[in-house]
């Protein structure tokens, strides 16, 4: 499911009902309750090469849910990137 989606359903937590995934959008709108100051957005991997490298990395790791008290090792230079503003292009097919 692409984030931008995702961004949109959970601001519209009354569209869930129908949706094949609609426990786990209600599981997370209600941890995002518990949050004092949240605000979703939609960024795009190019902005935010550590999410890009977190959401490739999560295909090697267990089912569940994986708490990190610190960046992963194959994740720091992605972090780095990020920090001193590298930009970086990605091949998107057009259909």
């Amino acid at each position: 499911m692409d984030s931008a989606l995702v961004v949109h359903l959970m601001k519209s937590p009354d569209t869930f009902g129908g949706h094949p995934l609609a426990g786990l959008l209600a599981s997370c709108w209600d941890f995002i309750k518990l949050l004092r100051d949240c605000d979703l957005q939609h960024v795009y991997r190019e902005q935010n090469c550590l999410a890009d490298c977190l959401a490739n990395g999560s295909y090697n790791l267990d089912l569940g849910v994986c708490w990190f008290d610190s960046v992963p090792l194959w994740a720091e230079a992605a972090l780095v990137n990020d920090r001193i503003g590298v930009s970086r292009s990605r091949f998107v097919p057009v259909v």
